[in-house]
């Protein structure tokens, strides 16, 4: 026993030893751009998340201010910043450009050249390369690095370590020193790379798709208040639809994205007990997407085949393009500077301008309790709907029915203000007539509002000092309504 007392020890010491070493070599370096909160790579292993697009919101989640992400993993350019910003002032939805429908956006050649900074070590090249190596595999796009001598190159992937893990969506056509690519910290993974490659190629997430109402329900009273701007659809000016819905694809939410009360977000209508995304490879629909976008079929240069018709716009006109896939723009007669054809059509009288009706939207999500008559221990409960889906157009109907509805309910906390004054009176009680203060002490706890705990008469009472307990001073509220000025008759 006395001969194995100091090995043990020796043992035991030099896993501490390791193990302060480890945490040392895990930690972040200061000055970074990530919050004290970001999830190590460690955790994101042991953790256990349903699909990529989970494990990816988990990386940017402590993301500064400046490197927040649309839907969570899109980095906009410029136009689209403008565009958010129009919608922040305006409360109207965003309208996004169009990569998949307009050609502008796809890499016209279906060839990839691509840079890999200094910076990202064994794993995150590793996992590039697995990721362009599946796509190239399923799909006739190609990958090729981009050598010193090619400077005035200007469009080409430039796969970087920056904070978190995300791509623009599609080429960017304005660029000159090419486009971002992010591998991130944690973000070392083959499924992270190829789903930021499949936005880079030009699609959006998959609940998107201006159809998405068919086949799944978007519970938006689950979701972070903040974020609702990240289901918002496109529209069929926006996209093309190339394939069915696909809730199993790459590119979709999971049941729980941006949820916060730990409830479902997302509900598939036909199967709501299924779960949703993929978690680690493309789907058949999604190769499928990828092929058809790039016309993979068509072999060669010269054009590609035609875009379906867009819908008819203001003007009673309907579009389709096309783009050239040879690396000279002059063997493809008739192209932009962009390398690519549209041909603008007429549409049908019958689908020019016709009435279309209004339907109404879905419900917003209950308001809190809210009082709305002097001493009731009841008060009400509202949520709206707006008549959007579509709204009335050409002389259509509109929508039928009430845009908001009232609810009862127990008034469990009388707020300090809402449409009454910021002052809140009391009558009774060994304060009278003295303003309430909050939050004040009972019984140890602190309140922010009226209470009617211990009340004989079931009466809203609140304190008029911060001690209840200590100087028994209180009194029964009464709200007051604000006062409307009269309009003088003459």
């Amino acid at each position: 026993m006395v001969t194995m007392a100091f090995p043990l020890r020796l043992g035991v010491i030099f896993v501490l030893v390791m193990k302060i070493a480890f945490m040392d070599l895990s930690s972040t370096a200061p000055g970074s751009e990530r919050d004290e909160h970001m999830i190590t790579r460690r955790e994101i292993v042991e953790d256990d998340h349903p699909n990529v697009m989970d494990r990816i919101l988990t990386i940017n989640k402590g993301l500064k201010r400046k490197w927040r992400m649309y839907q969570g993993d899109i980095k906009l350019a410029k136009i689209d910043k403008k565009m958010m910003k129009a919608e922040e002032k305006t409360r109207q939805p965003l309208v996004k450009r169009g990569q998949i429908r307009n050609r502008r956006f796809i890499w016209r050649t279906r060839v990839i050249y691509y840079t890999i900074s200094k910076k990202l070590k064994r794993d995150a090249r590793r996992a590039i390369y697995g990721a362009m190596r599946e796509i190239r595999r399923l799909s006739c796009i190609k990958f090729k690095r981009k050598k010193r001598w090619q400077k005035k190159m200007k469009y080409y992937l430039r796969f970087v370590k920056r904070a978190g893990c995300w791509s623009f969506v599609g080429r960017k056509y304005k660029s000159k020193k090419g486009q971002k690519l992010s591998v991130g910290e944690g973000c070392e993974y083959k499924s992270i790379v190829l789903h930021e490659l499949v936005h880079a190629l030009g699609f959006w997430h998959e609940q998107s798709r201006p159809d998405r109402d068919k086949y799944i329900k978007i519970l938006w009273e689950n979701i972070k208040k903040k974020k609702a701007k990240n289901f918002r659809k496109l529209t069929y000016w926006e996209v093309d639809d190339f394939s069915p819905y696909d809730v199993d694809s790459m590119m979709h939410y999971s049941l729980y994205t941006f949820s916060k009360n730990d409830k479902p977000t997302i509900q598939i209508i036909k199967t709501p007990w299924r779960d949703i995304g993929e978690k680690e490879k493309l789907t058949r629909t999604d190769v499928m997407q990828i092929n058809a976008l790039y016309n993979c079929k068509v072999k060669g240069g010269g054009w590609s085949k035609w875009s379906n018709y867009s819908p008819c716009d203001q003007k009673c006109r309907r579009t389709k393009e096309r783009f050239c896939m040879s690396k000279d723009i002059a063997d493809c007669p008739g192209a932009n500077t962009y390398g690519v054809q549209s041909f603008y059509a007429k549409c049908r009288d019958d689908q020019c301008n016709t009435p279309v009706d209004g339907h109404w939207g879905k419900w917003n999500s209950w308001t809190w309790c809210k009082p709305y008559r002097e001493r009731r221990i009841y008060g009400r409960r509202s949520r709206r709907r707006k008549c959007n889906n579509p709204k009335p157009r050409f002389g259509g109907k509109k929508c039928k029915g009430r845009r908001k509805r009232y609810r009862r309910c127990r008034l469990e906390v009388l707020p300090r203000t809402l449409d009454f004054d910021g002052l809140v009176e009391t009558r009774g009680g060994t304060a009278e007539h003295e303003p309430c203060f909050f939050p004040f002490q009972y019984e140890g706890v602190m309140y922010r509002g009226c209470i009617d705990k211990h009340s004989w008469a079931r009466k809203y009472w609140c304190g008029t000092t911060p001690n209840v307990d200590e100087d028994n001073a209180w009194g029964y509220c009464v709200l007051k309504r604000r006062r409307r000025r009269r309009r003088r008759r003459f």
